[in-house]
């Protein structure tokens, strides 16, 4: 059998049939192609079509109709078999980017796409170039005794300074975590916190004029050029102002946005491989973890969301004592430029400089802790980043609060269950944790709480019976909650993050300092006031809340103690009450039917297509293999549709 097309007439009536085939198939099946994969797989099915339309011709020529019918028939299942046999083979990203493409008006850009995908297994292998340069990929350091060896920290911090981007961000990170690292570990990662090569003067000059629109010259009196710091995400210059006040302006670096998205998948891909490969990612979560800092580096990339946060912050916290919050510029600031209020004062990491102020050490962290306190506890919005980098002191022993690009905020109910969770811990009262606990993380309608009421239980043996408010018992919530399949809210997580790092902080500030104790006797004012009258208040306002149920309450108690004494108390349980429960229960038997159906189908088509072939009567034998091909023909679609979903929801 051979096509010859002569002109541009008949390749056009090729070329549509093809198209309304690959659409049919794809409606059939229930499921969103590209429109380059769809043209593709409608050729490859009607080329199949053809030739088993030929091979079940049994030797004799059929007529044009007959061949007309098995071609088409032929070619919608086999059309459909293909989309099916790539829906199995697709990854799920793939899809999403070939459909989005099918949907797209304008022409690719594949050197783009290219590089894209491109960059970030370049740049994993640059960084494991980096640190096999650096030595950091000794056999000595593969063991977890490894962290301690003195060689290890000056390695670690080398390979991390000369990768540049993100991963001096968590270098960063990892150097509050005193808990986790070794000393002399955190001792060098500590040494991230200003080891940042800053940019070109031109460069930093092309960012604040894009951002302001107007030159340098017309915005500011003075401008250094010269950075007075460099972090990963941008770096601070001193200014002044026109009307002669002194500010410092923290600008972006160039291109920043690319470098994390980059590094982002870089260093999902290598958590992703520790997580499966290592011991340790066998015992934690390293992707989640990994995707926790990388969704906050994100955060702080824009400016203008930091610039709104440290001013509310400072309205906030203004009568906290010996620490302050600078004035934001927020007119001049934009998503790329923060114009902030110039403090001089040094890192709480710089041990002469806090030996030096006329405040003791203790004094200081307890100010620290207690404007944080303050700011997780009563007002909801706190800052996330709490690092000895972010943090300084001044002259006078006033600790100024700096880089609000990560920045938590907890609504009223998370606020309302923080306290009740903290104050359950106090007093020992499993009840009132549990109800705090299901108002930050409700369960799902029908769900079992049984497992959740003895994690609980086993939660304040632990924590309770310690004299303080321990900061690690927020990771431990975190991990009963995920354990019971309860969904963390993200301000949650930032929150118990925030409070590891401002851990290691107070210990930087004050060795020995024991954050748990002094945040028990700081916070049990803001728990349960010592204030007579404001405590009344409180009283009242929850009596105001419970109201509307304490009315109901004796006519709910005689009718059910009236249903008791006659014996008329029912109870009635639904299952599948949640209606997503529901939902998937009715999908599944509408499935299970259409299986069965497509099955049947398939076995009676085939016992008549068997029938037809043993009949000696052409016209009775040309009937029943008209009846079995028909119904073949619909079986396979039914059956071919419910893999093709079952397929779809593997991805999903």
């Amino acid at each position: 059998m051979r096509i010859v097309v002569d002109d541009g007439f008949e390749l056009i009536g090729i070329i549509i049939p093809v198209l309304l085939l690959a659409w049919l198939a794809s409606r059939l099946l229930g499921i969103r192609r590209s429109a380059l994969r769809s043209v593709l797989t409608g050729l490859l099915g009607v080329t199949l079509g053809v030739l088993l339309a030929a091979a079940t011709s049994q030797g004799r020529l059929p007529t044009t109709f007959e061949l007309a019918i098995r071609v088409a028939a032929f070619s919608i299942i086999s059309t459909m078999g293909l989309a099916v046999a790539w829906e199995f083979v697709a990854s799920p990203a793939r899809r999403t980017r070939e459909d989005r493409l099918g949907r797209l008006p304008h022409l690719p850009r594949p050197v783009k796409r290219i590089r894209r995908t491109l960059a970030p297994p370049l740049r994993f292998q640059q960084v494991l170039r980096i640190a096999k340069r650096r030595g950091l990929l000794h056999r000595r350091f593969a063991s977890v005794a490894g962290l301690s060896d003195p060689a290890f920290g000056p390695c670690l911090r080398g390979t991390l300074e000369e990768c540049g981007g993100m991963f001096v961000k968590l270098g960063q990170v990892a150097s509050t975590r005193g808990d986790l690292l070794p000393a002399p570990l955190i001792e060098q990662l500590t040494e991230l916190q200003s080891g940042v090569a800053p940019e070109s003067a031109q460069d930093i000059r092309t960012v604040v004029e894009e951002e302001l629109g107007r030159p340098v010259e017309e915005v500011f009196a003075s401008f250094e050029w010269e950075p007075l710091a460099a972090a990963s995400i941008g770096q601070v210059h001193r200014a002044v102002l026109p009307t002669g006040e002194r500010v410092v302006v923290k600008v972006q670096r160039p291109g920043i946005a690319d470098i994390v998205s980059r590094d982002t998948q870089a260093m999902l891909s290598l958590a992703g491989f520790l997580q499966r490969r290592t011991t340790i990612g066998l015992r934690v979560d390293v992707v989640s973890l990994v995707r926790e800092f990388t969704d906050a580096v994100e955060e702080e990339l824009d400016f203008s969301a930091e610039a709104r946060a440290e001013a509310r912050v400072r309205a906030n916290r203004a009568d906290d004592v010996g620490v302050r919050i600078p004035t934001v510029y927020e007119d001049m600031s934009t998503r790329r430029l923060l114009v902030l209020e110039e403090v001089s004062g040094r890192t709480i990491a710089d041990n002469s400089a806090v030996d030096a102020v006329p405040v003791s050490r203790t004094e200081l962290a307890n100010r620290l802790l207690a404007s944080f306190l303050g700011q997780m506890l009563t007002d909801g919005v706190f800052h996330a980043d709490p690092h000895p980098g972010n943090i300084l002191v001044e002259t006078d022993g006033t600790l100024a609060l700096l880089d609000f690009g990560s920045t938590g905020v907890l609504d009223a109910v998370t606020l309302q269950a923080l306290g009740g969770m903290l104050l359950a811990t106090q007093l020992n009262d499993p009840a009132l944790l549990r109800r705090a606990v299901l108002a930050i993380a409700p369960p799902p309608p029908g769900a079992d709480v049984s497992r959740l009421e003895s994690d609980l239980a086993q939660f304040l043996a632990v924590h309770v019976g310690g004299g303080g408010l321990d900061v690690s018992m927020f990771q431990a919530m975190i991990g009963v909650l995920r354990r019971n399949r309860l969904s963390v809210p993200h301000s949650f997580t930032l929150l118990a993050r925030a409070l590891v790092t401002l851990d290691g902080t107070l210990r930087t500030l004050a060795p020995g300092y024991s954050t748990a104790t002094h945040a028990t006797q700081l916070a049990r004012p803001m728990l349960a006031p010592a204030d007579s009258d404001e405590l009344a208040e409180q009283l009242q306002q929850e009596l105001l809340r419970s109201l509307p149920s304490l009315r109901t309450l004796p006519d709910s108690a005689e009718a059910v103690a009236n249903q008791l004494r006659t014996g008329q108390l029912s109870i009635r349980s639904r299952r599948y009450a949640d209606p997503d429960d529901a939902i998937f229960v009715r999908t599944l038997l509408n499935r299970a039917i259409l299986a069965a159906v497509g099955i049947i189908g398939l076995a009676v088509s085939a016992l008549l297509l068997l029938a037809a072939a043993q009949e000696s009567n052409g016209r009775d034998s040309s009937t029943l293999e008209a009846i079995g091909y028909s119904g073949m023909f619909l079986a396979t679609i039914i059956t071919m549709r419910v893999v093709a979903l079952v397929v779809r929801d593997g991805h999903n």
